[in-house]
């Protein structure tokens, strides 16, 4: 007893230190939780734990949301048609990632998602929400194979520079730019101003007549007439000098059919690792090793 407040005297942290390791260890759970993440091409990322959990990756691919999207062509300094009406379609992407246990002492637990808990606060699901569109197939060409080419239906194409009722077969775009009300950091106003900027852009006809963008180079994000307040193309006329024809969108509620799609009740398959641009870094990968991040004895994984 004297030797125990002679330490407790001397070495008052190392005596707390060890209290709490004899008595508040074994009340808190005291060893960490710990995780190794292993990664095998062709086969499931799995997750495994030091008390012989498992979890594998799954994910959840629900096909690509379109929206028809009216147009007008208000302004026109290629040949100064302008009112007239088109339609573009453009889609967008939701998929979503998760790690379901298939190894746990209980077994209800089995094709549940992993979801973790840290000093009582509410779960974090390992599920992650990801959203691709067209501008995004250079960088992640297999995850975004099923999104199509934006196409633009008109049953007048006079508008354009070569002035033909028809689509042409081929019009190159200088650049295709997309404004937004957004607020400016200099002024702290709302101002129209431009989002997104598509580069060396190229339309060409399809079977049915329409035009379809099969080539562009992305500055920025996305363009999309579906969310955007006002669109400049920028291109040659019939002698070869730069032109510009606006585009005024037609505001469409695409709320409720977005709501929906993201409401679609998922259905998760086995995802193998490296079979897609998810396996790589920035992906789901990263985002899983953040999860298993800060393991230690308040940490559980449900």
């Amino acid at each position: 007893m004297i030797t125990l407040y002679y330490f407790m005297k001397t070495n008052p942290f190392r005596f707390v230190a060890l209290t709490c390791a004899l008595i508040c260890a074994p009340v808190l759970g005291a060893t960490p939780v710990q995780v190794k993440l292993v990664l095998v091409e062709g086969a499931p990322p799995e997750a495994q734990f030091n008390d012989g959990r498992k979890a594998q990756m799954v994910i959840n691919r629900k096909g690509p949301l379109m929206f028809a999207v009216p147009f007008q062509v208000t302004d026109n300094t290629c040949n100064g048609r302008t009112k007239v009406l088109c339609t573009i379609r453009t889609s967008i992407l939701q998929e979503s990632t998760a790690l379901v246990w298939t190894v746990n002492p209980d077994p209800a637990k089995i094709g549940n998602i992993v979801e973790k808990r840290q000093k009582q606060s509410d779960p974090v699901t390992s599920e992650f929400l990801f959203y691709f569109d067209r501008s995004l197939k250079a960088t992640f060409p297999k995850i975004t194979l099923p999104i199509p080419d934006d196409v633009i239906s008109c049953q007048d194409f006079s508008w354009l520079p070569q002035g033909t009722v028809a689509a042409p077969k081929r019009v190159d775009l200088v650049r295709w730019d997309a404004e937004n009300m957004v607020i400016n950091p200099e002024t702290g106003l709302e101002e129209n101003r431009t989002t997104s900027i598509a580069a060396d852009v190229t339309l060409a006809q399809n079977s049915l007549g329409e035009l379809v963008a099969t080539k562009s180079r992305y500055l920025q994000s996305n363009l999309n007439l579906a969310f955007s307040t006002l669109d400049a193309m920028i291109l040659t006329n019939a002698d070869g000098l730069l032109c510009s024809i606006t585009l005024q969108p037609n505001p469409q509620d695409f709320s409720s059919a977005f709501e929906a799609y993201q409401n679609t009740p998922a259905h998760y398959t086995t995802y193998l690792y490296d079979s897609d641009e998810y396996s790589k870094l920035g992906g789901s990968m990263f985002l899983y090793e953040s999860f298993f991040l800060y393991d230690d004895e308040f940490t559980e994984y449900l």
